[in-house]
């Protein structure tokens, strides 16, 4: 054998072997692409982050969360619950999602208020009257908007959950506006609901939720507001002896996803998640509402004097409060005050001693403008000639539909 001819061959066994390695690689990261993307070699971990206690409707409903989306996704899916503020406050937590550094989170809809101002509208005091008012808003069109907002934020929201409605709690007992004036009240740090406090001539100071009960022990503050389940698991009634149900405004829980984790995902898992998280939204609601009962069984026992504001005495706060209204409209959005108006319009029986004059106009569209301007003053004036006695002894009341300019 010549030795150009042992080059020859040696050249040929290399070039050989590597073709080889090389096939073998590819077929190796081909299979690895594979495995990623169905995730069958590696489940999915994700933590869910929120700050309500263990037994609360929250927390009951997280749990089975994450049980549904383990069965859904044959295990591939592998979600640990943090209640209590665990991993931190909701700010933190906030933040922490849209960093994609959390993968889920149930802010109260107060706090993520700096990112969407609309979702404010649950904190106008006596605006919605009925949890049916409340789920019609929030399951339909508006609540939609709202949760659409939150994707430029880092935030995928997917449905509403709740603590309810909100209750007083003082020192004294209060049936009107006036009982309010020169309280020491612990507010949220909300502009919305300090403003509130102060129209009721009382001062506001802003406290943080879990530092309640050190301030009503050292005389701090001589009421608050707050839902029955954080008044009954923050045991605030053993420092306040009186409990007033006004219902007077919402808090509402926005369940969300870090937008950065569900894009990493793969579509059918991205559905599962975001479905379950809106079937079990009927079954928190009604966790939440059974808890109640629970919770004003045990305030009642403590000793604490319970009392129900009646209509008439919920008129004069509604009276009284209505300016927050047009003071926000422009902060909350036109558009979802006017579909809030809509909805209550829809749901409020129409009374004998009533004459209804319809507006159909654009309220929320291009030609907002002008459509509220005659809202407005058809408004004024129907307020005008209820004050002197209505005509032919009813009162006027005007009743407006939104055709947005179509």
């Amino acid at each position: 054998m010549t030795l150009n001819n042992y080059k020859v061959q040696i050249k040929a066994i290399f070039i050989f072997l590597f073709l080889i390695i090389s096939c073998s690689s590819e077929n190796e990261s081909t299979s690895e692409t594979k495995e990623n993307h169905s995730g069958i070699n590696s489940p999915f971990h994700l933590r869910f982050g929120h700050d309500m206690p263990i037994h609360s409707a929250q927390h009951v409903a997280a749990l089975k969360f994450s049980e549904m989306v383990h069965a859904k996704t044959n295990g591939q899916v592998q979600i640990k619950v943090f209640p209590n503020q665990t991993l931190g406050t909701d700010q933190e937590m906030i933040e922490m999602a849209r960093a994609g550094k959390l993968d889920i989170i149930l802010p109260p809809t107060s706090k993520l208020s700096t990112l969407i101002p609309a979702s404010q509208i649950v904190d106008l005091p006596f605006f919605f009257e009925t949890r049916e008012n409340i789920y019609s808003f929030l399951d339909g069109k508006p609540g939609k908007h709202l949760l659409n907002l939150l994707k430029p934020h880092g935030l995928i929201g997917a449905t509403f959950w709740e603590s309810g409605f909100k209750q007083f709690t003082a020192n004294k007992e209060i049936r009107s506006p006036e009982d309010f004036a020169g309280l020491n009240i612990r507010a949220m740090k909300s502009r919305l609901i300090m403003d509130q406090f102060k129209m009721l001539r009382s001062n506001p100071i802003p406290i943080d939720f879990h530092k309640i009960n050190q301030a009503l022990k050292d005389g701090v503050i001589d009421a608050q507001e707050n839902p029955l389940v954080s008044i009954a698991n923050l045991k605030i009634y053993e420092h306040q002896s009186h409990l007033i149900l006004s219902n007077h405004a919402y808090l509402g829980y926005i369940f969300c996803f870090s937008k950065i984790t569900i894009e990493k995902l793969p579509e059918e898992i991205r559905e599962i998640l975001i479905e379950t998280a809106i079937d079990l939204t009927s079954f928190e609601r009604k966790e939440a509402q059974s808890n109640e009962i629970q919770h004003l069984i045990e305030i009642r026992a403590s000793g604490t004097k319970i009392t129900t504001l009646t209509n008439q005495e919920k008129n004069k706060f509604k009276i009284m409060l209505k300016p927050l209204i047009e003071m926000y409209r422009h902060d909350i959005g036109t558009n979802i005050v006017e579909m809030g108006l809509q909805i209550l319009e829809e749901n409020k029986e129409i009374a004998d001693n009533e004459i209804i004059i319809g507006l159909d106009a654009d309220l929320i569209g291009g030609s907002a403008r002008s459509g509220l301007s005659i809202k407005r003053g058809l408004e004024l004036a129907a307020n005008e000639i209820n004050q002197n006695g209505g005509i032919l002894g009813k009162n006027i009341r005007i009743l407006s539909r939104d055709h947005s300019g179509i």
